[in-house]
């Protein structure tokens, strides 16, 4: 109570930056009094909270919209790609080298657990310590082992990368197709467009052919700014207008064409390289019908010659690709289909026919003993199931070529959708970590979105953590013979 017999309270509203001190008669005013002023200042505060958050959601929807305004500036300035000029040549550049990292000690010690224990028991247990030098003796000797193997396979690959740039820099088509494939791989669009491409390399025409998926209109972003509604309290999203949505829909495609054929000319310098047909498809699901489709709605073709002269960062895109006399049937927005200039041909030397293998076996197969090619053709075969149901395909590679990879996945969705590897592998205990490192290192290679590492043995707690990291699913043997018997693969088993 002060000397005027009054009560008083200090109150502060950090948010707002104030304070105030509140006076009264009695106890129960001053509680009352109180309370009505931090109930004020907490509607205050919420709205002031809101407000912000809709400022802060209106700054990233204009920086989103920014990005996509200027992704044919952004794609021309970023140069040589880090990694890509080997040997200090930013003339010719060239995708890295890149391999799995190099197994550790760790990981053979989780396999062979010494004993816990043996400082406070081995004095009234002898046998305690001979167990734990021989787990640590299994440990360096399993380590030794799998770092000899490392190196050969690290060496072999080496020495086939090395070989294959002799290939590329001497001219041969099956090397310009695999770095076109890796310039591809390496685009890093906004929001993901992009991902999905495929291109090929003709060697009598010296062309190439891409083939990508555009984003959707519907997946275009068309938010451009977020506004707070003090009197209803609720934050609204302010939208392009139509026309402005039909103009901006048709830059930003213009822009994903031209980004790409710079890329593809830009960072594969060979001279073999003369000319770059692009098409540029468009699936989901049409507004004028309601029903799904698959169009390819631009295409155009450019010699390197005309293309190297254009000044990129100052081109209206739309312009441009009118005057490198691209085809559209009117605007793009109404995803009218073209013939494409030159269709692309999806053939991969890398894959193979998938046999039913299971025919050659009795009537019930253990698939923890099956033979490691016949392995990879049951899995493949049952992916091939698992991916048909909405319209993906799945290829097996061949056994010389497939570089950590042996299946390859393309799944249509343009959501959860584009590149996926499987590599399948019969372990009969646990799987270390390093399984799932070089599924992860082929990811990135190919530019996968996901991988599945399936396998007969166990993974180890490790293994399990990294994949969740990495999007990368695990098929342990029994999961495996449940995938293989939902699926009709019922003459399957499992016995370790």
């Amino acid at each position: 109570m002060g000397a005027s017999g009054k009560y008083q309270q200090l109150i502060r509203s950090d948010l707002l930056r104030e304070e105030k001190v509140i006076i009264a008669r009695t106890k129960a005013e001053l509680r009352t009094k109180v309370d009505q002023q931090l109930r004020t200042w907490k509607q205050q505060e919420t709205q002031l909270v809101d407000a912000q958050a809709a400022e802060i959601r209106t700054q990233e929807a204009k920086a989103l919209l920014l990005t996509l305004d200027t992704l044919l500036q952004q794609e021309v300035r970023k140069g040589i790609k880090p990694g890509w000029n080997g040997q200090g040549s930013a003339s010719f550049p060239y995708p890295p080298f890149l391999f799995e990292p190099a197994p550790t000690y760790e990981e053979s010690e989780q396999l062979f657990p010494p004993p816990q224990g043996l400082f406070f028991f081995a004095p009234f247990q002898p046998g305690l310590r001979k167990q734990r030098e021989e787990m640590i003796a299994h440990a360096q000797h399993h380590y030794q082992q799998k770092v000899a193997e490392y190196k050969e396979l690290r060496a072999k690959a080496l020495n086939e990368y090395k070989a294959q740039r002799r290939a590329y820099e001497q001219g041969d088509a099956g090397a310009i197709r695999w770095v076109l494939e890796q310039v591809l791989a390496h685009l890093n669009f906004p929001c993901g467009y992009g991902t999905l491409c495929k291109v090929d390399f003709d060697e009598e025409s010296e062309e190439a052919v891409v083939k990508m998926f555009f984003p959707h209109v519907d997946e275009m972003p068309t938010v451009t700014a977020h506004r707070y509604i003090r009197s209803r309290k609720v934050i609204e999203e302010m939208r392009l207008k139509a026309r402005d949505i039909q103009d901006r829909y048709e830059n930003l495609l213009a822009q994903i064409t031209l980004a790409t054929m710079f890329r593809v000319f830009h960072d594969a310098t060979t001279q073999r390289l003369q000319s770059v047909v692009f098409n540029g498809y468009v699936q989901g699901i049409h507004p004028a019908t309601g029903r799904l489709f698959k169009s390819c709605i631009l295409t155009v073709r450019a010699k390197r010659t005309e293309f190297e002269a254009l000044n990129l960062e100052r081109v209206t895109p739309t312009k441009c690709l009118r005057n490198l006399r691209g085809l559209t049937a009117g605007p793009l927005i109404d995803l009218t289909p073209v013939q494409p200039i030159r269709v692309l041909q999806t053939q991969d030397d890398r894959f193979v026919e998938t046999e039913d293998v299971l025919t050659n076996y009795p009537s019930t197969v253990n698939i923890a003993t099956m033979h490691w090619r016949d392995f990879e053709h049951l899995i493949a075969t049952l992916f091939n199931k698992i991916f048909e149901s909405f319209g993906g395909e799945v290829h097996l590679t061949r056994p010389s070529s497939d570089a950590g990879v042996d299946a390859v996945a393309f799944d249509p969705d343009p959501i959860r959708g584009g590149k996926i590897i499987i590599q399948a592998k019969r372990y009969q205990d646990l799987v270390p970590k390093s399984a799932v490192r070089e599924l992860i290192g082929a990811m990135g290679i190919e530019r996968a979105t996901r991988g599945y590492l399936v396998t007969t043995g166990r993974f180890s707690r490790d293994a399990r953590e990294l994949a969740s990291e990495h999007n990368v699913t695990l098929f342990d043997g029994r999961e495996l013979l449940h995938q293989l018997h939902t699926y009709g693969f019922l003459d399957a088993t499992f016995q370790q």
